[in-house]
């Protein structure tokens, strides 16, 4: 009897949802619903309100196929989730939505957006993940209020110039595509602070990737770089920079210039010297440098006075600056495959603090 009771609540607590929500907004959700053959499933149950209208409305993972044009008659729309469903296209009506301020459709199958898609002028926030798009969507370039643009999945090679004019956006992610070039417009997103270009295809960056001063996060591993533009050393606000899987064969001095740097990332390129300016991270807290070509690193590594992980597994290091050695805030030492076994008494002892286990891995017998 309870569980009959409880499930008679249910029903008419939302219809008296239903009843909330004005009739033309309930139709239009009615009828994308049903034109996907989700007739069982309440509007009530996929939407938040506000002053009877709809606001927001929540289709993730309810396997649509297609959104029906009905979709332009939620003027108020806020918030548009369709991740997780078959989507092939967006209708032309979505334009409609000028109030729409969140919309995410990734893992989806979209290879275009509807030119139309330029009519949503409060959009804030796209995110299209792991979609089929071989080309940037142009519509996206007229959605002046942009702040966070997410294309990562996808397969676009190049992008437009017009990228150049989102001059709102703070959160650019383009990883996991096949870019092989960015246009020097990219410089003129004067208010972008996370960049994520990995894996990728970029043999380098533009030039004007140094002005993007308002930028905090560039995550450019698992591409083709064999150097990095100098103005990138010179961007006060950067505190994240991954180069791992590179094709780098140094790190420049100007490095010494990221005052802000906390994290450092260089594993799997052929780097065979850290220069001396390294020094210069005194906001530096991770280093990892592991596989490549080091054969020592420079004394003033030990004036990063931040430093609390530093990885140089996997290198051809035959001993540790004594710098290291004195540093009392590093918490974290990995050192192992390298070439350490004549090092020095008072390094090994630190070492074995440090790094336990690391005497076990060297390569002793590869030393020329």
């Amino acid at each position: 009897m309870k569980r009959y009771t409880a499930i008679i609540f249910s029903l008419l607590f939302c219809a008296f949802l239903q009843a909330k929500i004005s009739p033309d907004d309930s139709l239009a959700v009615r009828a994308i619903l049903d034109q996907n053959k989700l007739t069982d499933i309440p509007v009530s149950s996929v939407v938040d309100t506000s002053n009877g209208r709809i606001i927001a409305l929540f289709l993730s993972s309810k396997k649509i196929s297609s959104l029906a044009p009905e979709i332009g008659r939620l003027s108020r729309l806020r918030i548009l989730s369709l991740d997780d469903n078959g989507l092939t296209s967006l209708p032309p009506e979505i334009g409609a939505l000028e109030d729409l301020n969140d919309l995410s459709a990734a893992d989806n199958r979209l290879s275009a957006l509807p030119a139309q898609a330029m009519g949503l002028s409060s959009l804030s926030s796209l995110n299209l993940d792991r979609n089929k798009f071989l080309r940037f969507p142009g519509p996206v370039a007229g959605l002046k209020n942009l702040e966070e643009l997410s294309l990562a999945g996808n397969h676009i090679a190049r992008l437009p110039d017009t990228i150049g004019a989102l001059r709102s956006l703070r959160y650019l992610r383009l990883d996991s595509n096949a870019l092989g070039t960015l246009p020097e417009t990219i410089g003129n997103l004067s208010k972008l602070e996370v960049l994520a270009l990995n894996n990728n295809l970029l043999p380098a960056l533009p030039g004007s990737t140094g002005r993007l001063l308002a930028l905090r996060k560039l995550n450019c591993s698992s591409n083709r770089l064999t150097t990095l533009p100098d103005g990138i050393f010179r961007l006060p606000a950067l505190t994240d920079l991954y180069l791992s899987n590179n094709r780098l064969s140094a790190l420049p001095p100007a490095v010494g210039g990221l005052k802000n740097l906390c994290w450092l990332l260089l594993d799997s390129n052929g780097i065979s010297l850290l220069p001396d300016e390294i020094s210069g991270l005194t906001a530096l807290q991770w280093l990892s440098a592991r596989h490549n070509r080091l054969s020592r690193l420079p004394d003033s590594i030990g004036t990063c006075a931040q430093l609390k992980v530093l990885d140089v597994s996997f290198n051809a290091l035959t001993d540790l600056p004594q710098s290291i050695v004195a540093r009392t805030g590093l918490s974290i030492l990995r050192c192992a495959h390298n070439r350490l076994c004549d090092a020095i008494p008072s390094v090994k002892a630190w070492a074995d603090t440090a790094s336990p286990g690391w005497q076990q891995t060297q390569e002793c017998k590869k030393q020329r």
